[in-house]
């Protein structure tokens, strides 16, 4: 993205727009004060309506502690025990202080273990208990299907996934069992091809991943 800081609603999750700053960061706002700066200066990218909507706003935050130990949780649970496929989800968590000012945080949580295979992402529709859901992560276990074979990287179905949640998806090889250097890591989305997808890395180091997934929410719902 361009340098130009984005904001998402504190209130709904929606993508609002952006101020005219020369940052490149997320912040979140709730909607009232956007329109109001809005209204008020006919724009949200002037130098008068950034310094209002960044004084009524917060940068988003990145809980990668708690990101990569979950991934590492599913990923080391599914190495040990192959029968299913376990996964996370990627959440902006929000939360307010006494004077109303908003607060978002990404962050992960374990969900539901597989049955035989794949993972069922729950319907969801914006903030649900103060979590918006953003993404999902989940472990590719050993393929036990007569005629299938596992393959490295983000599936066909794991494609169409993402493109009916409309957020990024990422597999771990963990079928592979423990790697040194650590588990590959691919991504898809509405916009990148699979299989394979995208390689980003490996389950030892997820600090990216945190605000990948938030910018391509972005990129996908603006």
């Amino acid at each position: 993205m361009k340098p130009e800081d984005w904001y998402i609603d504190w209130n709904s999750g929606r993508v609002l727009g952006q101020d005219g700053a020369e940052t490149n960061n997320v912040r979140i706002i709730k909607a009232n004060d956007w329109g109001r700066v809005n209204r008020t200066f006919n724009t949200t990218e002037s130098a008068e309506a950034t310094d209002d909507l960044q004084s009524s706003s917060s940068l988003i935050t990145f809980d990668n502690e708690t990101i990569n130990s979950n991934i590492n949780t599913i990923n080391n649970e599914t190495i040990t025990d192959q029968s299913v496929e376990r996964q996370a989800f990627f959440m902006l968590q929000r939360s307010e202080n006494d004077e109303g000012m908003p607060f978002g945080k990404v962050t992960s949580v374990i969900g539901a273990k597989g049955t035989t295979a794949n993972a069922k992402i729950p319907a969801t529709n914006g903030y649900v208990n103060d979590n918006l859901m953003l993404g999902q992560i989940h472990s590719h276990n050993k393929n036990i299907i007569k005629g299938r074979e596992n393959a490295p990287g983000a599936s066909e179905t794991d494609h169409s996934a993402s493109i009916e949640r409309n957020f990024n998806i990422y597999s771990i090889d963990s079928y592979m069992g423990l790697q040194e250097g650590g588990n590959q890591i691919y991504m898809t989305n509405p916009k990148i091809a699979a299989p394979p997808g995208k390689f980003i890395g490996t389950t030892t180091n997820t600090n990216m991943i945190g605000r990948q997934v938030l910018i391509d929410f972005i990129n996908l719902n603006k």
